[in-house]
C-alpha cells in the first residue's frame, strides 16, 4: 500500500518588487499553522518516510519544519523543480516517479495544481487547499506507477482553523 499526503506550503508573505514569488518566506503564523498541521497528521497515524517539496523557499520552508517534527533528516527532503507552477500531468508525473522503497509520502506543493491532482487521484469531497491544508489518500498498489489505476480510499483532509476531531 501507498500513502499520500498532498500538502500546501504554510502561509507566505506577499510577494513585492524586492521579493521574487520564489524567494517568499513563511509568516509566523505560515510556520505556526504547519506544525500544527504535523502534529494532526501524526493524531491521524500519518508519519511520513519521505518527504518531497517544490524548491520555492516557503515550501522548503513548510517541508524543513515538517521533517524535523517527524525526526526525519532535513537534508533528506527532495526538492523537485516540476512542483512549481505544475500542471496536473506534472504532479502525477512526480508522484509515479516516487521510490517505491517509500510507501508513506509528504508532497508539499503549491496551489492550483495540488487540488486538480486531489481530485484526480481520488475522492476529495470539493475540498480546497487554503495555506497548510493537507489532503491524504491510500493506494492499494506496490508501485508509485500504479497509483491511478488502483482503488483509492481517502485517509483525512484537514486546514488550519478546522475543528479538531
Amino acid at each position: 500500500m501507498k500513502t499520500i499526503a498532498l500538502m500546501r506550503h504554510g502561509k507566505a508573505a506577499q510577494s513585492s518588487e524586492n521579493n521574487a514569488d520564489m524567494s517568499r518566506v513563511l509568516t509566523k503564523a505560515g510556520r505556526i499553522e504547519s506544525l500544527e498541521m504535523g502534529k494532526w497528521m501524526k493524531k491521524q497515524g500519518f508519519v511520513p518516510n519521505f518527504i518531497i517539496a517544490s524548491p520555492a523557499l516557503r515550501t522548503h520552508e513548510t517541508a524543513t519544519i515538517l521533517a524535523e517534527y517527524f525526526a526525519l533528516d532535513t537534508q533528506e527532503i527532495l526538492l523537485d523543480r516540476r512542483l512549481y507552477e505544475a500542471s496536473t500531468d506534472d504532479l502525477l508525473e512526480v508522484i509515479s516517479e516516487l521510490p517505491d522503497s517509500k510507501d508513506n509520502v509528504l508532497l508539499v506543493g503549491h496551489n492550483p495544481s495540488l487540488t486538480w491532482v486531489g481530485s484526480r487521484l481520488g475522492p476529495s469531497e470539493g475540498f480546497v487547499f487554503v495555506p497548510s491544508a493537507v489532503l491524504c489518500n491510500s493506494f492499494l498498489v506496490d508501485s508509485w506507477a500504479g497509483i491511478l489505476h488502483s482503488d483509492t480510499k481517502m485517509c483525512f483532509h484537514h486546514y488550519p482553523g478546522k475543528a479538531l476531531h
